[in-house]
C-alpha cells in the first residue's frame, strides 16, 4: 500500500494547529507519514504540537516534528519535500481540516490514474469556529497547463495530492513567490504534468481576516511575479492583464485612483484586454464608485 506524505507547515495558528493534526490522525488510508514544519511561530502552536507527539508517533508509519526560525511558506515546503519518503505528497495549512477519507480517495483515484500527476477535490468553506459556510465543489475533469492559465479548473489546494517525484521532477516550489498553491500547479502543467479534479469534497478550509488572498496589494505583485517565471507568449500577457483588472475592480471601492492605475496598466500589458469581460467587470465598478453623489468610505 502506497506511503502518503502529508505536510503540516505551521506559523501562528496555535487556535487551530490542534484539529489540523486531529484530521490527519483520523485518516483512514494505514499508510501516512506525517511532517510538521514550525516556521517560527510566536504564540503557543510549539507546545501544543509538542502535546500529540505521543499520539503521532504511535499512529503513522512515521512521524517527525521540527521547529525553527521563520523562512516562509515556499522553503518550508521545500524542506518537506527534501524531508518526505511518500510516494504520494499533500500540504495541509495550519488552519485546515481534512475529511476523513481524503487521503484514501485521492490515492485511489492516482493509482487508476497512471497519467495522472496531481489530482484535487473540493473544500467545504468554514468559518472560524469550523461552522461549513459554502462548499465548493470543481468540476471533474483533466487539465492542461492552458487550462490551469486560464483558470478554467478549480484547484483546492487543502484537498490536494500529488506524486511526489512530480515535484521533484520541476524543482519543488518557487521560494520567491507568495502564491504557492497557484504557482506549483502552474509550474506542474507547464512542465506537461497532467491535474485532474474530482467532484467531492475532501478538506474544510477556514475562512478569516487574515487569509493572504484578501491582501490586495501582495496577492496582486505575487500573481505578477509567477507569471514573469513563463515565456512572454500572448497568453501570459492576457493573464497579466486579468490579474491587473481584477485588482482594480478589488480596488475601485476604497481607491479609485489605484484602482485606474491597475486598469491602465492592464491595457499596457495587452490592448485587447480592453474587451474583455475583466476589464468590464472593472470598469462597470470603477465607474459606479466614481460618481460624485455617492458616499465613499475612508481612507486611513
Amino acid at each position: 500500500m502506497a506511503l502518503a506524505t502529508i505536510v503540516i507547515p505551521s506559523f501562528n495558528h496555535s487556535s487551530y494547529v490542534g484539529q489540523s493534526i486531529e484530521s490527519v490522525l483520523r485518516q483512514d488510508h494505514p499508510e501516512i507519514e506525517l511532517l510538521i514544519i514550525d516556521d517560527g511561530s510566536s504564540d503557543d502552536s510549539v507546545e501544543l504540537i509538542q502535546s500529540y507527539v505521543d499520539q503521532c508517533r504511535s499512529t503513522f508509519k512515521r512521524f517527525e516534528f521540527r521547529s525553527r526560525e521563520n523562512l516562509g511558506l515556499a522553503k518550508t515546503l521545500n524542506e518537506a519535500l527534501a524531508w518526505a519518503t511518500g510516494e504520494y505528497f499533500s500540504m495541509l495549512s495550519s488552519d485546515d481540516t481534512l475529511s476523513t477519507n481524503k487521503t484514501s480517495y485521492l490515492i485511489n483515484y492516482l493509482e487508476s490514474h497512471k497519467e495522472i500527476s496531481g489530482v484535487f477535490g473540493g473544500i467545504n468553506q468554514t468559518d472560524i469556529i469550523g461552522n461549513i459556510t459554502r462548499v465548493f465543489n470543481p468540476a471533474p475533469g483533466t487539465w492542461d497547463f492552458q487550462d490551469v492559465l486560464e483558470k478554467k479548473c478549480k484547484l483546492f489546494a487543502p484537498a490536494m495530492l500529488i506524486r511526489t517525484e512530480a515535484l521533484r521532477s520541476v524543482g519543488g516550489y518557487w521560494e520567491d513567490i507568495a502564491l504557492e498553491d497557484r504557482s506549483i500547479t502552474l509550474k506542474l502543467a507547464f512542465a506537461d504534468h497532467k491535474l485532474a479534479t474530482v467532484s467531492k469534497p475532501l478538506a474544510n478550509y477556514r475562512w478569516h481576516e487574515s487569509n493572504t488572498i484578501k491582501q490586495t496589494k501582495k496577492m496582486t505583485d505575487a500573481r505578477l511575479k509567477m507569471l514573469e517565471k513563463f515565456p512572454e507568449k500572448k497568453e501570459i500577457k492576457s493573464a497579466k492583464a486579468k490579474v491587473l483588472h481584477g485588482a482594480a475592480r478589488e480596488y475601485a471601492a476604497a481607491n479609485i485612483n489605484a484602482a485606474w492605475q491597475s486598469y491602465w496598466r492592464a491595457i499596457e500589458i495587452d490592448i485587447y484586454s480592453i474587451f474583455s469581460k475583466a476589464a468590464y467587470r472593472a470598469l462597470k465598478k470603477m465607474l459606479w464608485n466614481s460618481i460624485p453623489f455617492r458616499k465613499k468610505p475612508s481612507i486611513k
